[in-house]
């Protein structure tokens, strides 16, 4: 198999598409990275996403350190205690639904 010069032109070929396929898989997720806040009821919430995949959910004086993943259209934050938040993307902003909670809207802000 490797003797054959058009099979190494092919593998070489299969190997430089492959390559740049995965190069793009990252981009939706390097796409998030930033600051984002929701109006809720009693005041504003503040979501931070950092490149390294680590984040910060503020709510007044509270900080909750997370770190998130994107899987297709669906966004995961996994906390600390175990616990994961799903939320999706919608039109340029994250809505995440709270047990208990109206859905948040998280508008970008940097």
């Amino acid at each position: 198999m490797g003797k054959n010069p058009r099979v190494r032109v092919v593998l070489c070929l299969l190997c430089l598409f492959c390559a740049s396929a995965l190069a793009g898989c990252d981009t939706g997720a390097k796409a998030l990275v930033g600051t984002y806040q929701a109006q809720t009821r009693n005041g504003r919430v503040s979501l931070q996403m950092k490149d390294s995949g680590q984040g910060v959910w503020t709510v007044g004086e509270d900080q909750i350190t997370f770190s998130w993943h994107l899987k297709g259209e669906q966004l995961r934050l996994y906390t600390r205690n175990g616990g994961i938040i799903l939320g999706t993307l919608k039109a340029g902003t994250i809505q995440i639904a709270l047990p208990g909670l109206h859905e948040l809207s998280f508008t970008k802000t940097r």
